[in-house]
């Protein structure tokens, strides 16, 4: 319910469901609110949402980087400060993404940054190939970093 409210505009209704509820509320749902303010950039109820996620999960650091994103979001880059200063106190780092991919009844892992996969040169390669295709073709539609 969380999630539709919020998906709907809601933002302010989905908060209001979550402190209605019969029970307390768990990290994902805050996590599921806090996911919500990034999308319609709702900073207080952003930052109710991953206090109430960091008092549950105290190393929960995903808590700090989605925050810090909403806070770039607004401009708000001395608060992206505080929180990135509040997470190197807290000795918290952002981990890392990964992806798995089969292939030929082979699973393939890619860490972000890692350039240890016995192809890697080859990957680095044809993903140029596909980012210079697409720029080509003006679909731009997202953040790639190599």
């Amino acid at each position: 319910m969380v999630d539709l409210l919020g998906r709907s505009g809601k933002t302010e209704e989905a908060l209001r469901l979550i402190e209605g509820m019969p029970f307390e509320a768990d990290a994902i749902i805050w996590r599921t609110l806090l996911s919500i303010c990034k999308m319609d950039g709702n900073v207080e109820i952003a930052e109710k949402a991953a206090s109430c996620i960091l008092q549950l999960e105290p190393d929960d650091s995903s808590a700090y980087i989605l925050l810090c994103n909403i806070y770039a979001d607004a401009g708000m880059w001395g608060k992206v400060s505080e929180a990135r200063k509040r997470m190197k106190a807290n000795r918290l780092k952002k981990e890392p993404g990964c992806s798995w991919i089969e292939i030929r009844d082979e699973v393939h892992r890619f860490v972000s940054g890692d350039q240890s996969h016995l192809r890697c040169d080859n990957i680095y390669e044809n993903l140029s190939l596909l980012v210079d295709e697409m720029k080509w073709t003006g679909d731009m539609s997202f953040e790639f970093h190599l």
